[in-house]
């Protein structure tokens, strides 16, 4: 099965992803994104059963549709499943006259989705419980446990032929520099069940009990991390997970009723707002891991990951140039629309820097930041043709965009519409979503996908053919997502998960393995 994933967002689990989203990603592929799972205050809650409809139905032998009606109108509805137990996927709906829907395409009969919905109700987000289709089942549709999780997007293949484990090793090393204790967390969820829970240090499985309305404090599923110039080494299992760290003082977790409340420190009032903490995403399962850095979120405490391969071949990701950390700050608070974006302590130091969709959901970045480009992009286009390309290896697969007014319109080799953008807006460009919504389509998904690439990195008004997937036009503009432009100037190999899409031309920090014997998370020094 072939699809296109949704991104981390900006505000909500894509994580928001993603999550980082590739094209179209065979379902081995994993999301970057989306294991949030916040209070009403926070971010993401429980859903009441009462809130909405859904149904799963098979539109082919190949095709099901997906569908959630929301009682009160929904400003985004989000789908997540797993295929036959495994590799979550994460994807925007859309919607038509209030029911949100999402066809899963290229299934087999047989096939089982294990699905969930997270949808926005008069500000803040919910969660459902799971349910399960059969494809060949004649749509029905079953309950299972709730909650919400998320993984990393693939990204580069090795590795030899040993079936993965059941658990591989993760060794942290902390080369921060700083004295204080560390706290190491693996959250997420077990793909065998589907049920939302945390490994311990030797790779086991607890499951969260039942959480409350208002949430109930969630058991204390830290691990004691390595002290500076030291390592320890645990065992991470088949999950789709975020491997979180924290200096000096615990992260705060609490359970509501449908699943774990995690961290959403764009929230003035979140508890871990003045912890200085970081986290990766993982998936592994049974064709490998994907493991990635992510500043999709934020940027913070510097860290890089890497994995050995059964072969003895390794890859890492994620390191800073020398300096890299505080070039980055520094040169967001030279910038003065930019700077609202760090968060600092209450002694006054750094905390983070939030990713630009967050800073302008918080008011610390302005929502016009990037019309000026915008403007100008449509204006280039109203005249002449945008052409996307937007599967590598499908090269006379090509799109033909055109502005009229305040709609820019597609067409195919035939000179028929297929889909149409509104003009957009910084937020929507910045999560890769809203107005620049992904469906799991083989057709306005994959566009979006490639204008969000071209609008954050800046290169629609040079290369009329796109995406640019060769980097040296990316950020030239003087408008631009000055945070990503930032921070991938600043890493020592180029790439970055900085936007919800940087892995159009494979440009995102994420190291992936077929036969992975080893994994590592380096803590990097502040400087």
């Amino acid at each position: 099965m072939q699809t296109t994933q949704l991104p981390r967002r900006a505000r909500r689990p894509r994580q928001r992803w993603r999550c980082g989203a590739a094209a179209l990603v065979s379902a081995v592929a994993l999301v970057l994104a989306g294991l949030l799972s916040l209070s009403p205050t926070q971010g993401t809650a429980a859903a009441d059963s009462s809130d909405y409809t859904q149904s799963v139905v098979a539109t082919s032998t190949t095709q099901a549709r997906i569908t959630f009606t929301p009682t009160t109108p929904a400003a985004y509805v989000d789908v997540r499943y797993l295929v036959n137990g495994a590799n979550q996927q994460n994807f925007a709906m859309t919607d038509s006259g209030g029911t949100w829907s999402l066809t899963a395409n290229q299934l087999t009969m047989g096939t089982v989705l294990t699905y969930w919905f997270t949808y926005e109700k008069g500000g803040p987000q919910y969660d459902t419980p799971q349910f399960t289709y059969t494809q060949g089942s004649g749509g029905t549709t079953g309950g299972t446990t709730g909650g919400t999780t998320g993984g990393t997007t693939g990204g580069t293949t090795g590795g030899g032929t040993q079936p993965v484990p059941g658990t591989i090793p993760l060794e942290i090393t902390n080369n921060s520099g700083r004295s204080g204790a560390v706290y190491i967390y693996d959250l997420g969820t077990q793909l065998s069940s589907g049920l939302q829970g945390w490994a311990d240090a030797s790779g086991a499985f607890h499951a969260w009990p039942a959480g409350g309305n208002p949430p109930t404090a969630a058991p204390d599923a830290s691990i004691p991390g390595p002290a500076n110039g030291q390592s320890v080494t645990i065992q991470i299992p088949k999950f789709s997970s975020r491997v979180y760290f924290s200096y000096d003082q615990k992260l705060v977790f609490s359970l509501a009723t449908g699943g774990l409340v995690q961290p959403a420190v764009q929230n003035p009032s979140d508890p871990n707002r003045n912890i200085l903490f970081n986290w990766s995403e993982y998936t592994l399962n049974d064709s490998g891991l994907w493991l990635n850095s992510t500043q999709v979120d934020m940027f913070s405490a510097p860290y890089a990951v890497g994995v050995q391969s059964t072969t003895g071949t390794s890859r890492t990701t994620g390191h800073l140039k020398t300096g890299g950390y505080n070039a980055v700050l520094n040169s967001l608070r030279a910038q003065p629309d930019w700077a609202g974006l760090i968060q600092t302590a209450p002694d006054g130091s750094v905390l983070r820097a939030l990713a630009p969709g967050h800073g302008v959901e918080a008011g610390a970045l302005p929502t016009t930041v990037l019309d000026d480009y915008i403007n100008r992009v449509w204006t280039k286009y109203t005249t002449s043709t945008l052409t996307v390309t937007p599967f590598a290896d499908q090269p006379n697969t090509k799109y033909f965009g055109q502005v009229s007014g305040n709609v820019m319109n597609f067409t195919d080799s035939s000179g028929a519409v297929v889909t149409s953008f509104q003009k957009p807006d910084a937020d929507s460009i910045f999560g890769c979503y809203k107005l620049l919504d992904a469906p799991n389509d083989l057709v306005r998904g994959p566009i979006s996908r490639t204008l969000c690439a071209g609008y954050n990195r800046s290169t629609l008004l040079v290369n009329a053919n796109q995406p640019d997937a060769s980097g040296s036009a990316f950020y030239q503009d003087a408008v631009t997502n000055q945070y990503a432009k930032l921070i991938h100037a600043q890493m020592a190999d180029g790439n970055a998960y900085a936007f919800a899409f940087d892995d159009v031309g494979n440009h995102e920090s994420l190291v992936n393995d077929s036969s992975p014997q080893q994994a590592s998370l380096t803590l990097d020094p502040f400087n």
